[in-house]
């Protein structure tokens, strides 16, 4: 989702020297205080056997053999990343739960236990870090959201204390899952962070953060996110790239006419749905994986697919996602289909300055489907 554009020149004033116990806390409240519209997921609460292996493989671990300890999310890109820049490496892997299933609910559940009663052990901490908060507090941010991610935070921050002991002398790799948040700015496992997603000049987790604040590496997909990190971003951390990128693989013609990638976006499925149901193309809807719209109003002409080849697909049609740098660098020509309240020239402009793509060279921005019919 694009949401609200945050400007990183935006005067933050003292924000981040708000702190408990000396590590800054303005990366907790950033995105919501700065009204940047992001996706969420809330996976069902589901566990098995395999959790409770996890948990106590994650408990045996100070006891084993040093091995690099990879914490990622359940999504298909990040695994793909990880199998790619560790091929040949015996990696201890953790999942968290998303849209592929993981393996570490009950390491999650500790730590959601230190979120939901730490606050009550540091009470003087806690309220003094409030009424910090409530001073700066913007109107649309109301006063239990912020008690919420004081919780949080001292949460987190004791519980990477309990890592720490885990993790000792251990390479430590981690992308929302089980280390938490603020591990970027204690470092107290010496860790990496791994790109989980786009990140451009005003992603409020890198972009225009004070030299010395974010400690952690972090691990770039390859040298073009680097080179974004860096020169588009300001990071002033220590950053190093991986050589992995996707593409899709050739085709030796087409199967169908349109392929379209859906988002998280209600109006985007609507204008899916309004399809012209006379169109004789064959349509082909890759739905996000966080998409739970119900499209009830499917023309016969279109089908849902799942890993499908969009260099098989004469047309593709896109939103803003990672998947305009793959089809640019596939070689692939693609459509933007524009939803809410966005404009062509805001749209051109954050497309170039995010994967480097032209318009009317690399793509082309319509309003409805209809437009290539």
């Amino acid at each position: 989702m694009n949401g609200c554009w945050y400007n990183p020149h935006e005067d933050e004033g003292d924000h981040w020297e708000i702190k408990f116990r000396g590590v800054t806390v303005w990366g907790y409240f950033r995105p919501e205080w700065r009204q940047r519209k992001v996706t969420s997921f809330s996976p069902k609460v589901a566990f098995s056997y395999r959790d409770l292996a996890t948990f106590l493989r994650f408990l045996s671990i100070p006891f084993r053999k040093r091995r690099p300890l990879v914490f990622v999310t359940g999504r298909q890109d990040m695994l793909r990343f990880v199998a790619y820049h560790f091929k040949g490496v015996d990696i201890d892997l953790y999942v968290r739960s998303e849209t592929v299933r993981g393996d570490s609910f009950f390491i999650e559940c500790f730590r959601f236990i230190f979120r939901k009663t730490f606050w009550l052990v540091f009470f003087k901490d806690y309220r003094r870090l409030l009424c910090s908060l409530y001073k700066i507090r913007p109107k649309h941010v109301d006063n239990e959201s912020v008690a919420r991610q004081v919780k949080a935070i001292i949460g987190d921050y004791f519980f990477n204390y309990i890592l720490r002991f885990f993790f000792k002398d251990r390479e430590v790799y981690f992308s929302n899952c089980v280390v938490p948040q603020i591990e970027r700015y204690q470092n107290l496992l010496n860790s990496c962070e791994i790109q989980h997603g786009v990140i451009h000049s005003s992603h409020l987790d890198y972009a225009k953060i004070p030299n010395g604040l974010f400690k952690t590496k972090l691990l770039a997909w390859n040298n073009f996110w680097e080179k974004v990190i860096i020169e588009k971003c300001m990071f002033k951390g220590a950053v190093i790239s991986s050589d992995y990128e996707p593409i899709f693989q050739s085709s030796d013609g087409f199967s169908f006419d349109v392929l379209i990638y859906t988002t998280v976006d209600d109006e985007f499925s609507k204008k899916i749905e309004n399809i012209d149901c006379n169109s004789s193309s064959q349509i082909i809807v890759q739905k996000h994986p966080r998409d739970y719209y119900r499209y009830e109003k499917i023309g016969g002409n279109v089908r849902f697919g799942y890993g499908v080849n969009a260099l098989k697909a004469e047309k593709v049609v896109v939103s803003d996602s990672t998947l305009i740098r793959k089809l640019n660098v596939s070689g692939k020509f693609f459509y933007y289909m524009m939803a809410g309240e966005e404009e062509r020239e805001e749209v051109a402009r954050r497309l170039m300055s995010k994967y480097d793509v032209k318009i009317y060279q690399d793509y082309e921005i319509i309003e409805s489907l209809n437009d290539i019919m």
